[in-house]
């Protein structure tokens, strides 16, 4: 059981030092650390993946579109658009990649009443203007997902970006207490914010994947929360099986990731230029975890495996000013394997730790 909270007590693992690489995998030595923060204004363009990393993204992108439930499509061109994008129009029936409707809002506000199985797409090329409307659905399930991913279509081509969605956020909370959702894959989409949150999940969301991704200026890129009362029949309240693969977060001012539940797992992404220069923001940032009720709960069977994380908790500067990776509160069966943290030479400032675990609260 690992006891772990904002002042922290931390575990790093150093390796080739002559190429200013710090690689985190068994947890060696204990070192003090912190926790906070300001805003980071950079903005560093996605970078060209290698290695594990892009094979995870890769296998998103890979994958076909279901043949089995309806697919809903739309296709907008706005700012930053393939200069070959073709608009849809939200009069069209949406359901035939040659007629699909055009706004986001207007493919958003399809998902609540879609079956089991069903999926929306964003056409590559396109450029979309997001909302603040939550992704809310009760018929998705864990074995029978509801998809929201992006399309070829025919002016484009293999190599044609992924959509790009400019403001919003992607928000799966339910309005007032909490109500069970599951079943959730969005894939190969790019959401570029100016602050708030990139992706919520509060309220019981379980069995979610977010692949191949790019959160990039956000506050928080990906805030996993737990719950509030009253409980819906069949709610626990809690969160579970959140699953972060092959995206990368960016430029987010406060943190890229920041949350708990059972079975969250952050494998193979890109981290860079997430937290300004503060001790109490980081890249990544696993809290404890508490029930509606507000009593603390253990989660288990949290991952972190085969993350990058770059330039962390620099805000407008060059010097990383806290800790990259931190734990707090009581986990239990938590596997940190395989992940490289990287500050250039002569930005670690006293305080800049790899990892840390304490109990804090």
């Amino acid at each position: 059981m690992l006891w772990v909270n904002c002042r922290t007590v931390g575990l790093l693992d150093k390796g080739d030092l002559a190429l200013k690489k710090i690689h985190v995998g068994l947890l060696a030595s204990l070192l003090a650390g912190g926790c906070g923060g300001t805003k980071a204004s950079q903005r560093t363009p996605p970078p060209i993946l290698t290695g594990s990393i892009a094979g995870a993204a890769m296998a998103c992108a890979e994958m076909p579109l279901p043949t089995k439930g309806s697919i809903y499509y739309a296709c907008d061109c706005g700012t930053g658009a393939d200069p070959g994008c073709q608009a849809g129009s939200d009069s069209n029936p949406g359901t035939s990649p040659d007629k699909p409707w055009q706004t986001y809002k207007k493919a958003q506000g399809q998902f609540a009443a879609l079956a089991a199985g069903d999926t929306i797409a964003f056409c590559k090329g396109g450029a979309f203007t997001g909302n603040k409307s939550a992704w809310v659905n009760s018929n998705c399930r864990a074995d029978n997902v509801c998809t929201v991913r992006e399309y070829t279509p025919s002016w484009a081509g293999s190599s044609t970006a992924m959509p790009k969605v400019a403001g919003g956020e992607v928000s799966f909370a339910n309005e007032g207490g909490s109500a069970h959702e599951e079943g959730y894959q969005f894939l190969n989409l790019e959401f570029d914010g100016s602050g708030g949150t990139g992706v919520f999940i509060y309220n019981d969301i379980k069995d979610v994947l977010l692949c191949n991704l790019v959160l990039n200026g956000f506050e928080d890129a990906i805030d996993a929360e737990s719950s509030l009362p009253p409980l819906a029949s069949g709610s626990d309240g809690l969160n579970a099986r959140i699953t972060v693969r092959g995206s990368q977060i960016i430029n987010n001012s406060d943190m890229g990731f920041i949350g708990a539940c059972s079975g969250c797992t952050l494998e193979y992404n890109y981290f860079d230029h997430n937290g300004g220069n503060s001790p109490t923001q980081h890249s990544i940032y696993f809290e404890g975890e508490h029930d509606a009720s507000g009593s603390d709960l253990t989660p288990t069977g949290e991952q972190i495996i085969g993350n990058e994380m770059h330039h962390s908790v620099q805000g407008s500067g060059t010097g990383c000013g806290g800790t990259i990776f931190v734990v707090h509160g009581l986990h239990d069966q938590m596997l940190i394997e395989g992940n490289l943290i990287v500050e250039d030479d002569g930005t670690a400032q006293e305080g800049c730790w790899g990892i840390s675990l304490a109990p804090a609260y």
